[in-house]
């Protein structure tokens, strides 16, 4: 059996070095919607990132997710590394 390659989207502050998770556990589909969705919409200093995610998350909110930090802090090749921040709901 495939596993399907899942994604995870991050919106990355450039002009303050943070970041959030906005979504997780998404087909390539979902995650390139959302770009497609959002990027015309960004202001300047502000952009997406899609990263590969292994396995599937447990935890439902992508915010609250650990594992998506980890895999910021260890495939998004930004450096200096920013900093997490949840997004104001």
């Amino acid at each position: 059996m495939i596993k399907p390659l899942l994604m995870l989207t991050v919106l990355f502050n450039a002009n303050e070095g943070v970041y959030s998770i906005l979504a997780h556990n998404q087909i390539p589909e979902e995650a390139t919607r959302l770009q497609e969705k959002w990027n015309p919409h960004l202001k300047p200093g502000l952009s997406l990132i899609t990263l590969e995610q292994q396995n599937t998350h447990t935890t439902t909110i992508a915010q609250s997710c650990s594992t998506c930090r980890a895999i910021v802090r260890r495939s998004s090749g930004l450096q200096p590394l920013p900093k997490f921040r949840r997004r104001k709901s």
